[in-house]
């Protein structure tokens, strides 16, 4: 394997010289691809560029993206695009067996159709101030079958004997899931389910045909307060489900399974679904993946996720880096294109983050408050029966 050297030296005046763009550096080493090419025509030729290592962040990047738009190398198909970023990025030595992968690789990964910021921001009740990134930013499809995600915290509380949060009010139509990352949670409803949750542990409602609830700080932690931490999500019911029975699951943290995600140091929880083998303790009626991350900076993973299911990648704190281009920050949403089977992630800082996946319900949406139904007759219907109390109520 011939080896075309560019010296670190050269290499940072390029990048850094006034008036010239990283497209130079492309040329330049495309010319010396190409005259290896004329004088080794049957050999595969690499252009090493571990020199940049030695370069700043902004250096590094700034000729990655070239590389990426610019560069071809692709003279009798020995050397490809893909190639070339992955010895950009980590300076390791591919054999062409080893690239050809690399770059099938890239082909398969969902690309990112939009990053979104919380839309609106909100006290729910007494207890919960909310970002919440959809529906707000209009995202109904896109992000099917999840309705709503609702981002609460970190919000410090100061003690008190009247625990603050939501008093009693209904549901139907879809399904509440609570993640709670600090404070602790307490639910009660009128199917005669109650449950307390806390760091880790995710509270799993199906209110279906309706249900009355509530849901406070829980009681003893109210009295010391601290600091609440939580996501709140709907995901919504197909038609055939949406007048079954009401379910309530709690799913502790330490029933949920996990694993070393892209080496040690990264962290992967399978609340619902399937990841590699592992399977999440939720129990859903439609294809549903739920993922928790924990990242330490620097930590760089692929994400398997199912063809065709409609994918966000919430970031709670910290910042990504999604296909060695996009970032994501922190309170922020990355969509992704159903397509594709795998995500490439990079923590530019230690990052908390819940994927969300799931196979889209193609049915008409039709909503009000906390019902979510099908036509606008099923929201009255919805309606009367509540105030009739055919929901129930708490006692």
């Amino acid at each position: 394997m011939l080896r075309i050297t560019m010296l670190v030296d050269e290499l940072g005046s390029t990048l850094k010289m006034e008036g010239r763009l990283a497209g130079e550096a492309v040329r330049e080493a495309e010319w010396c691809w190409q005259a290896a090419r004329r004088e080794h025509s049957n050999r595969l030729c690499r252009v090493d560029l571990r020199a940049v290592t030695f370069l700043d962040q902004e250096g590094k990047s700034f000729l990655s993206h070239a590389f990426q738009q610019g560069a071809t190398f692709l003279s009798s198909g020995c050397m490809t695009r893909a190639y070339v970023e992955a010895i950009t990025h980590s300076g390791q030595e591919y054999t062409e067996e080893k690239f050809r992968e690399k770059e099938s690789t890239m082909k398969d990964r969902k690309s990112v159709k939009g990053i979104y910021k919380p839309g609106s921001t909100h006290m729910v009740g007494d207890g919960f101030p909310v970002r919440n990134v959809f529906p707000s930013q209009n995202l109904t499809e896109e992000i099917s079958p999840f309705l709503l995600l609702d981002y609460a915290g970190p919000s410090s509380f100061a003690p008190t004997d009247r625990p603050r949060g939501v008093g009693e009010h209904p549901h139907r139509g879809f399904e509440t899931v609570t993640i709670v990352y600090q404070g602790k949670v307490a639910h009660r409803d009128s199917a005669g389910n109650a449950g307390i949750i806390g760091p880790g542990d995710v509270q799993w409602m199906t209110a279906a045909s309706g249900v009355v609830h509530e849901e406070l700080h829980e009681q003893a932690w109210a009295k010391n307060g601290g600091t609440l931490q939580m996501i709140q999500l709907w995901v919504n019911l197909p038609k055939a489900l949406k007048m079954g029975a009401p379910r309530y699951q709690t799913v502790l943290n330490e029933d949920i399974p996990r694993a070393n995600l892209g080496g040690p140091g990264g962290v992967i929880r399978v609340i619902a679904g399937e990841y590699e083998g592992m399977k999440g303790p939720a129990k859903t009626f439609t294809p549903v993946h739920l993922f928790d991350l924990e990242l330490p900076m620097g930590h760089q993973a692929e994400v398997h996720l199912p063809v065709g299911c409609n994918t966000g990648l919430f970031v709670l704190s910290g910042e990504l880096v999604l296909n060695r281009s996009q970032k994501v920050g922190e309170a922020e949403m990355a969509l992704c294109d159903p397509q594709g089977s795998h995500v490439h992630i990079q923590a530019t800082e230690e990052a908390r983050v819940l994927v969300l996946s799931g196979e889209p319900i193609h049915e008409p949406v039709a909503r009000m408050g906390p019902f979510v139904m099908n036509t606008e007759e099923e929201l009255v219907q919805a309606v009367n029966d509540y105030r009739e109390g055919k929901m129930g109520h708490l006692h």
